[in-house]
């Protein structure tokens, strides 16, 4: 279930992407340099499909075919806010890592999170085995961030913004032979409400991945588990390929 935090741990933020799309993202130190970690269909086209291992059919897709390059990062700083802009089309190579089949995207970044309190992961807290366990995902849900529908402005957000979102998932875990994990959350809210949570950091013992989106799962499927009312399947996406696409 969705639940409002009384207060922010700084594991992730909040971003406007060209004064549109409300998501959130994570900051990743790789090879020596800082970088925005979110979900690639936030700003980039992504054609993502998750295979059925059991079924001919897909687990999950991702495919979209928006580009919002302007990011506005938004950090807490004291009783207020400040905004971090940047621009994946003023980017050199191997300053934006992704591949449109990977929902995830790393931005290089020229300021330190860390000078505002906020949490840098690195490699050696990413985790890539296959075991199950409980989660966390602390990012900006529907009713933590202003509507789309309004202007977009530093003052508009600064009055509407909230603490993140939480939520709670069990057995997450990344499948076998993938970079792909899911887990589930038996006591979902309204699938509105978790819209904006893309980009949030799956917290396990240590960095699971990025999230990127849920799909509730059929009444065949929830009965098989001894589920009562529905249940949604959270996914998201490991980090481990970063340093390969980096080579």
């Amino acid at each position: 279930m969705i639940t409002s935090t009384k207060f922010d741990p700084k594991v992730s933020a909040p971003i406007v992407c060209c004064e549109y799309l409300r998501a959130t993202a994570f900051f990743y130190s790789l090879r020596g340099s800082v970088f925005l970690i979110t979900a690639r269909h936030n700003v980039l086209p992504t054609h993502s499909k998750i295979e059925n291992p059991v079924s001919d059919g897909f687990l999950y897709t991702v495919t979209t075919s928006g580009y919002y390059p302007e990011i506005d990062i938004f950090l807490r700083d004291g009783d207020g806010w400040t905004r971090k802009q940047i621009d994946l089309r003023g980017k050199g190579e191997g300053q934006v890592v992704s591949h449109p089949n990977i929902d995830v995207v790393a931005v290089e970044i020229g300021f330190d999170p860390r000078t505002f309190g906020y949490t840098v992961f690195s490699v050696e807290e990413v985790q890539n085995r296959a075991d199950a366990e409980d989660a966390v995902i602390y990012g900006w849900g529907h009713d933590a961030l202003p509507p789309s529908e309004e202007p977009h402005s530093m003052k508009a957000f600064a009055e509407h913004v909230d603490t993140p979102c939480e939520v709670g998932i069990k057995d997450a875990q990344i499948l076998d032979g993938t970079i792909v994990g899911m887990g589930a959350d038996y006591n979902p809210d309204g699938a509105n409400k978790y819209k904006g949570l893309s980009g949030s950091p799956v917290l396990g013992n240590d960095l699971l991945g990025v999230y990127s989106g849920t799909a509730f799962l059929g009444p065949e499927a929830v009965a098989m588990l001894s589920s009562t009312g529905s249940l949604l399947r959270m996914h998201f996406y490991g980090l481990d390929f970063l340093e390969v696409l980096l080579g």
